[in-house]
């Protein structure tokens, strides 16, 4: 019996040095890598780089402050998911990443490619008062990381910032755009109306128009939204009729715009969140600011 007791514990001790050498020496005496590979949207093998500066500071502040906790970095392959967040998760991905941020619950949206979605003075107004951006949101507002107002960010909000705007964008190298989102929406055209500009779309718009864009905009159009005073330039004023002269007075180039959004503005692209159906909707709501005619 204690011959048995003697054989036991040795074969533990084995078993334990031997889980140490394969997962802590074997690793730690291997030679650093310093990229890895991934396939990017053209199906080509790109590589992944190692986050410096002031990213890799703001990967710090990501954790420290939580957003690990509500917001997910593993877009999954199921369905929807590709629609609304970006390509499904790569193994090459999380190259470097210690601790992977991979989340524990999507509460907030996935946040993997959320670099290039939106411009920085918006993740600012995002961080100071996320209700100014995305109304009726519970995300909490990170105020302390600002000196008094959306356009006074800290250190710490520049380094957090720069962090998200790194975020999916290995996936964009060797396309020709910087990011996911500005691949996805070149690839956007307008679409014939799928509904017609009735009362009843108008009122559908109206809906759509409150939950998503009067945070900037306003509530009547006159582009003047919570957000408005932080971002530059300034959101389009759809009361005055001028901005229908930049981009083309015709539905289809209205319908544009709001699927693809506007470059070097705060104006995102919409056509992986709404539906055609919806951008219509939408489109027929903010005609009806202005007096001019726009188709």
């Amino acid at each position: 019996m204690k011959r048995s007791g003697n054989i036991i514990l040795i074969a533990g001790l084995g078993f334990f040095l031997l889980g140490f050498v394969v997962v802590g020496l074997i690793p730690w005496i291997q030679p650093k890598q310093t990229t890895h590979t991934i396939i990017n949207l053209k199906g080509k093998p790109e590589l992944v780089h190692r986050l410096t500066g002031s990213a890799a500071k703001g990967r710090l502040v990501y954790i420290h402050e939580g957003c690990w906790v509500c917001h997910t970095q593993f877009v999954r392959p199921v369905s929807g998911e590709r629609q609304y967040y970006g390509p499904v998760a790569q193994a090459g991905t999380y190259n470097y990443q210690l601790p992977m941020l991979m989340g524990k619950r999507r509460i907030g949206p996935d946040l993997s490619d959320e670099g290039g979605k939106h411009t920085n003075d918006w993740q600012f107004a995002h961080l100071y008062n996320p209700n100014s951006v995305s109304p009726g949101t519970i995300m909490p507002a990170f105020s302390w990381l600002f000196n008094g107002g959306a356009s006074k960010p800290t250190k710490r909000a520049v380094e957090l910032v720069a962090y998200l705007q790194t975020l999916g964008t290995d996936v964009a190298e060797g396309t020709g755009y910087k990011s996911y989102w500005q691949y996805k929406a070149a690839q956007v055209s307008a679409v014939s109306a799928v509904v017609s500009n009735t009362p009843e779309a108008v009122q559908e718009g109206m809906k759509i128009y409150n939950a998503n864009c009067q945070g900037c905009h306003g509530i009547k159009g006159g582009g003047n939204g919570p957000a408005a005073a932080s971002l530059k330039p300034a959101p389009w004023n759809f009361t005055s009729g001028k901005w229908i002269q930049k981009y083309g007075t015709a539905d289809k180039d209205i319908y544009n715009r709001i699927a693809q959004g506007v470059p070097h503005t705060s104006m995102p692209e919409w056509a992986t969140t709404l539906k055609p159906n919806q951008i219509w909707e939408v489109l027929y709501y903010i005609k009806t600011f202005s007096q001019k005619k726009t188709a």
